[in-house]
């Protein structure tokens, strides 16, 4: 798997007058944060894909149950994992931290 390398404000990366990429588990482990932070909606090329964070995830019909479900839902949509597992949400101020692990065809990752 390649896919263009961004960095944490999802800038693209570029490098020598090039973008760059990265590249097998690098590359599952970008792509798998990304899938977990798009927002539904947010994704103009598919309105549908992303998690609901505004009303599911954070209004009075989600919950931390939900959001586990989503997240590992999001996840294992990519044909490189095979399973997620360990998925723990904690809540930092404003701001929801989530840990899991997750096993790729390149490995495990731990995000």
């Amino acid at each position: 798997m390649d896919t263009l390398s961004i960095d944490a404000n999802n800038n693209l990366i570029v490098g020598n007058n090039s973008l760059s990429l990265k590249k097998n588990l690098e590359a599952c482990a970008q792509d798998a944060k990304t899938r977990v932070g798009l927002c539904l909606g947010e994704n103009q090329f598919n309105l549908n894909e992303g998690i609901d964070y505004d009303n599911e995830v954070l209004g009075t019909t989600g919950g931390k149950n939900y959001f586990q479900s989503a997240i590992v839902n999001r996840l294992m949509a990519s044909d490189e994992v095979r399973s997620v597992f360990g998925v723990n949400i904690e809540k930092n101020g404003n701001e929801l931290q989530v840990e899991t692990s997750v096993d790729t065809i390149y490995g495990v990752l731990r995000l």
